[in-house]
């Protein structure tokens, strides 16, 4: 087949791509896009030392401490310092840029199933799924689901690599860039890790035979770089999981939520509709919960589809695919999301890729089917990427759909009271918002009476409204549940307005104990020094700040303020 032909089907794929998203590039940054990037000092430098700190803190990751214990990603960290490089905080070029990598992604996995199919038609309505399915928008209109278009970047080139290594006579060429970017992959998401088992999939279908000697020479590379990933990301975070325990407090629930996890995952692939960010898992507490059997049925058939199409490589192939490829997710290290849509990101190309191999006869029935449930998906993406707009648009239509997840009301309250600061010049909007923002929190600490995130959130809404006696009450109380350093900080705060000068240093100091990268702690504990007149003290505590990034025009005013005192202190002493 010329090579003209199969360009003419990627520029169409790629078009076909921007088109769906592009309403997405006048979209903000929401959700844990302010940690990750808007808030996060880490990527407003972008040099050697600071793309080693990307690698070696975890504190680069986030501004917020517990997001950057969670996640070791320094490859999409510094993409983002790359992006701040080039063009600061404008939301629309770091959108336009996730929606160029999964344009990519998309050509990526019609050249990758076009050499496992053989059919170019097929290939093409592969990736065009894969491209525009509503699953996707939360991995590509998401700011922070740029770890998703970027490990999938160099996922698929290693994985194509493999493939023409094995097609054609072996080149170390090949071999060794496959490894490189398999490293790469890991460096941007924790996913990748499934790539050597995806080439050993790979070649038992379709390349089968070899002997176990050449298996284990070929193999042991990739799983000796997973290995030392494994190792490198417990040495910078310290931990392998991210929460403590098994879902449902045990091994054998952990396994049965995953189950249901997986036949979810199954009908969001057929039935892409309710899409939410924050997916509540029931916990079967027996065997014979409805959800459950409905998951164990839904498993079961594709295990007889499986079975039934074992004869067809590629149809088998990309069944174990879909499963292999959720490895990581299956909550066998324990993490804190049950499932997520993001998490789709691959394992979906395998149900595009079955998409294709159904719809591949050209009949007139089976072109207009298909072409009704194209149009459908790209529908559905589009408006599912209006939802992302900004965050209040956003997180109502979140907590619409979860209406018992106190994460949902907490996130809500969140964005009514960042609505809240938007209109600080206007009073009686400004006092709507922070209402409202009371509202949300209160009713997640209903949902959830032990949630320190929904009392902190009422006692920041308490310091921006001046209550200070309630913030302080509500600050204490989200650490009655859990010791945080931002909490200390905001503490801090409510103190510092209080005139409780000697308080606030003592809370920034545990929030500096928690978290020694703390930038706004050192800044607040500097302000507390000042006003009690301790401006050595004062000095020091900026000045650490700066040293941590803390490079703004509020800290300058404050160096100027303590240098105008102390010249001011040396005059007096000569009179």
């Amino acid at each position: 087949m010329p090579i003209r032909y199969h360009l003419s089907l990627a520029f169409l794929l790629i078009a076909i791509t921007v088109l769906v998203y592009y309403d997405s590039f006048n979209n903000s940054f929401v959700y844990d896009d302010y940690p990750f990037v808007v808030e996060n000092t880490a990527i407003r430098r972008l040099d050697a030392a600071s793309i080693i700190r990307n690698f070696t803190v975890f504190r680069a990751t986030a501004s917020n401490e517990c997001l950057a214990k969670d996640v070791w990603r320094p490859l999409v960290t510094t993409s983002f310092a790359i992006d701040y490089k080039l063009w600061k905080l404008n939301p629309h070029f770091y959108h336009a840029e996730n929606v160029i990598f999964h344009a990519a992604n998309a050509a990526l996995v019609y050249i990758a199933t076009f050499l496992v199919l053989d059919n170019a038609f097929a290939a093409f309505i592969a990736s065009i799924v894969f491209a525009i399915h509503p699953a996707q928008t939360e991995a590509v209109t998401w700011v922070s689901g740029r770890s998703n278009v970027l490990f999938l970047f160099f996922f698929l080139l290693a994985f194509i690599l493999h493939m023409r290594n094995r097609a054609f006579k072996e080149s170390a060429l090949n071999y060794n860039l496959s490894l490189i970017f398999f490293t790469l992959a890991l460096l941007s998401k924790e996913m990748a890790i499934v790539l050597p088992l995806v080439l050993i999939l790979y070649d038992l279908h379709f390349y089968p035979g070899r002997d176990l000697k050449h298996y284990l020479k070929y193999y042991l590379p990739f799983f000796l770089t997973g290995a030392f990933y494994i190792l490198a990301r417990f040495s910078v975070l310290g931990v392998l999981a991210q929460r403590e325990g098994w879902w449902g407090g045990s091994i054998f629930y952990n396994i049965l939520t995953t189950f249901k996890a997986i036949a979810e995952y199954i009908r969001i692939l057929f039935f892409p509709v309710n899409p939410k960010i924050l997916y509540l898992m029931d916990i079967p507490q027996t065997l014979l919960d409805r959800g459950l059997i409905a998951s164990l049925l839904t498993m079961a058939s594709a295990l007889i589809l499986y079975l039934t199409f074992l004869r067809k490589k590629a149809v088998s192939f990309y069944i174990l695919w879909f499963f292999v490829t959720l490895i990581p997710v299956y909550n066998i290290v324990p993490f804190k999301a049950v499932m997520a849509e993001r998490f789709l990101y691959l394992p979906l190309i395998a149900f595009a890729a079955l998409f294709g191999i159904l719809f591949s006869k050209r009949t007139g029935l089976v072109f207009i089917t298909m072409a009704v449930i194209l149009i459908t998906y790209g529908a559905l993406t589009i408006s599912r990427n209006v939802e992302w707009r900004s965050e209040l648009s956003f997180y109502m239509q979140e907590q619409a759909r979860s209406p018992l997840d106190p994460t949902a009301h907490y996130n809500l309250g969140y964005a009514y009271q960042k609505e809240a600061k938007i209109y600080s010049g206007d009073r009686n909007i400004a006092t709507s918002y922070y209402a409202l923002a009371v509202k949300e929190y209160k009713e997640a600490i209903r949902l959830k009476p032990l949630s320190h995130l929904a009392y902190m959130g009422l006692g920041n809404v308490y310091n921006d409204v001046g209550h200070y006696d309630d913030a302080i009450k509500n600050f204490r109380k989200a650490l009655a549940v859990k010791e945080d350093s931002d909490v200390y900080n905001n503490l801090a705060v409510s103190y510092s307005y209080s005139g409780m000068y000697a308080e606030a240093v003592n809370s920034c100091k545990k929030a500096l104990y928690l978290d020694p990268g703390h930038v706004s702690a050192c800044i607040n504990l500097g302000n507390a020094y000042f006003m009690k007149g301790e401006y050595e003290k004062a000095k020091s505590a900026w000045m650490r700040a700066s040293g941590l990034g803390a490079k703004n025009l509020a800290l300058e005013e404050r160096i100027k303020a303590f240098r105008k005192v102390k010249e001011k202190d040396a005059k007096s002493r000569e009179g």
